[in-house]
């Protein structure tokens, strides 16, 4: 949950446009660049699960669609880690 909450201030902030990067070694660069991407990958697939969750809700919940929607959001989660491994 805090992950879910930092993930997007960080973004918000962005670290070369207001100097944050620049108040650390040049060394840790690339790892804090790669944390905070990090990051956001992990949110993102936390509302991506949390949709997952919501879609047989019955309020939501439709017969032919619920399964195509699931079926297309896994197609995605699947598609973007297929991605980011590369």
């Amino acid at each position: 949950v805090i992950l879910t909450v930092l993930a997007p201030l960080g973004g918000a902030v962005s670290f070369k446009r207001l100097g944050i990067i620049h108040r650390f070694p040049e060394r840790w660069h690339p790892r804090i660049k790669w944390l905070h991407r990090s990051i956001g990958v992990l949110v993102w697939l936390m509302a991506m699960f949390t949709i997952e969750l919501a879609l047989p809700h019955p309020a939501v919940s439709k017969p032919t669609l619920t399964p195509l929607w699931r079926s297309g959001v896994a197609g995605i989660v699947a598609l973007v880690l297929i991605l980011l491994v590369k």
